[in-house]
């Protein structure tokens, strides 16, 4: 039993949407509980990789822009941090190619007497940086600047310039675009591992006004023994966990351990008529009565926890207004020992009961 009681008298509790809840005119967001999901090492791994370029050392030999004297430290603080949090590879290469402007070389000449020794560019480049001051600065930059301001390879900037000079643009990654995929795996066992993981039969969580999808399954099981369990009905099947695990996580909402909450005998008198009336052709008249008044039922649950969360956050901006909830926990047999004698015979009862202010 949960019972919350607010010390300002006054207040009026009403919803807005799922999203908010208003109070005494006031709007507040509510935030989530679903705990964070940071993504596989793997993924991670890139991302560190996108985010922890740094900057360089000064070329000390460029005399004419003097680039590292023009943007100061922290310029050069921000450009860096600016170009981390750029979102993907792509993003950032379209960042550099706007920075760099081309065109063709009108004269050609060699410092070497044989002209058949020499490679003649084609192209030259002009490197420039958006510095931030009053107002936003162009700065012309020497070319080992630019790498060194950006934290990136000499390979990766002769890229853009091809593509500019090829294309007229950047283009996107091709890496994994085409279709000639000849570990591709087959729809069949795509299939057949699909049909695996939906035959696990779960349940929902008791309090779910939403039409939820998530499921829970026994809290014994995890994704590697389900993974060994469609090896051992499937050995003639090749997969790995990897993309067992994958399919899992992308097609499915499941969840393992069932909710911890506990039912109401509402609940439990709704789950056992549904049961016994569900296959009767005769009473879907009945069925449809018990599913509103199960409904009504999860809305009068919602329509508390929103007003105990409204109180929540109303008493965290005011000093005139305080919030307290009283949870019973639980109810325990004094003495707790396993004597024969003590046990059948009546006993105390500890009421364990918590007061958050």
């Amino acid at each position: 039993m949960l019972f919350f009681f607010s010390c300002h008298v006054q207040s009026k509790y009403f919803a807005v949407s799922d999203e908010d809840v208003e109070v005494d005119g006031a709007v507040f967001p509510l935030r989530s509980k679903k705990r964070k999901s940071h993504g596989r090492m793997k993924n991670v791994a890139k991302l560190l990789k996108l985010r922890s370029h740094e900057t360089g050392p000064s070329c000390n030999n460029c005399t004419r822009f003097k680039c590292f004297e023009n943007v100061t430290e922290g310029g050069r603080l921000q450009i860096i941090k600016q170009f981390n949090e750029l979102k993907d590879h792509y993003e950032q290469n379209l960042y550099l190619g706007g920075l760099i402007s081309h065109a063709p070389v009108k004269r050609h000449r060699s410092r070497k007497n044989n002209d058949e020794d020499v490679e003649y560019h084609s192209y030259s480049y002009i490197y420039k940086i958006r510095v931030q001051r009053d107002n936003t600065a162009i700065v012309p930059i020497y070319y080992k600047a630019m790498l060194s301001m950006h934290g990136i390879s000499a390979k990766r900037l002769q890229n853009i310039q091809q593509q500019l000079t090829t294309f007229g643009h950047v283009k996107h990654d091709g890496r994994g675009q085409h279709s000639n995929r000849k570990n591709r795996l087959p729809d069949e066992i795509s299939t057949a591992v699909f049909d695996h993981i939906a035959s696990f039969k779960g349940r929902k969580s008791h309090y779910s006004l939403h039409d939820s999808q998530r499921v829970y399954l026994l809290e014994d099981l995890n994704v590697k023994k389900m993974f060994n369990m469609f090896l051992q009905q499937n050995p003639e099947k090749k997969v790995s966990y990897e993309t067992y695990r994958t399919i899992f996580v992308t097609k499915f909402n499941i969840r393992f351990g069932y909710p911890q909450t506990d039912t109401c005998s509402a609940f439990d008198e709704h789950k056992a008529k549904k049961m016994s009336i569900e296959n009767d052709p005769l009473q879907k008249a009945l069925l449809s009565r018990l599913e509103t008044e199960h409904k009504l039922h999860l809305l009068k649950a919602e329509t508390f926890y929103k007003r105990k969360r409204a109180a929540r956050l109303n008493s965290q901006k005011s000093t005139e207004k305080e919030a307290i909830a009283i949870d019973f926990q639980k109810k325990l047999p004094v003495p707790n020992i396993s004597t024969n004698d003590v046990y059948y015979k009546r006993q105390l009862s500890f009421y364990y009961n918590t007061i958050i202010l």
